[in-house]
């Protein structure tokens, strides 16, 4: 699940499913280079290699100081790519590590 900003403002969302290729379609639009952050997850290594490759620039984020940084009663993949734009954008978003992208250099932060 996806924020789609303009600017600084939200203005849609988007699923995105990695085996249909919608995930790669999507990220060849989106002029380069973009910073997108993301939840730590388990299953993303694919998706980093691919936005290395195009040439993004990935935050991955502490997915329990992002759950703690609002109240809300369970999880929606809409409101949480919400909230994680809006973190970025707000420059509160918790990085663990980020990708910056064609050099391929991993770089590990603290906030």
């Amino acid at each position: 699940m996806i924020s789609i900003p303009a600017g600084n403002k939200f203005v849609g969302w988007q699923k995105l499913v990695q085996a249909s290729g919608d995930a790669e379609r999507f990220y060849r639009q989106v002029a380069t280079p973009a910073l997108i952050g993301m939840e730590a997850t388990g299953n993303c290594h694919w998706l980093m290699d691919l936005l290395a490759e195009i040439g993004h620039e990935l935050w991955v984020g502490d997915a329990a100081q992002i759950r703690a940084s609002y109240v809300r009663q369970q999880k929606r993949d809409k409101r949480d790519a919400v909230h994680i734009l809006k973190l970025l954008v707000e420059g509160r978003f918790p990085r663990i590590w980020r990708n910056r992208g064609r050099d391929g250099v991993e770089t590990t932060c603290s906030n």
